[in-house]
């Protein structure tokens, strides 16, 4: 887990343009790009972010691809014939 904060903080400080010069701790760089007090951790931001678009996408009709993405069965997809070209 201390890799995937240490990835967050080092394009945290590049949003925020702060250089490694300016010895400005994780919490004021989360503060100054996410302005929120430091309660979460930038996990949680993400996972409420995600939640957030699971609502948007849970409410959309059913004609509209991303509700469909969502629920669509990897298996029923078409696949590549042996020695043709790819469809995507």
């Amino acid at each position: 887990m201390l890799g995937d904060s240490v990835f967050d903080h080092r394009y945290l400080r590049r949003i925020a343009d702060i250089q490694w010069q300016h010895h400005v701790i994780n919490a004021e760089i989360r503060h100054r790009v996410f302005m929120h007090s430091d309660d979460d951790s930038t996990g949680v931001t993400i996972f409420k972010h995600r939640l957030r678009w699971l609502g948007h996408v849970l409410r959309m009709s059913s004609q509209r691809i991303p509700l469909r993405a969502l629920f669509a069965d990897a298996e029923t997809g078409q696949t590549k014939r042996r020695g043709g070209q790819c469809m995507t």
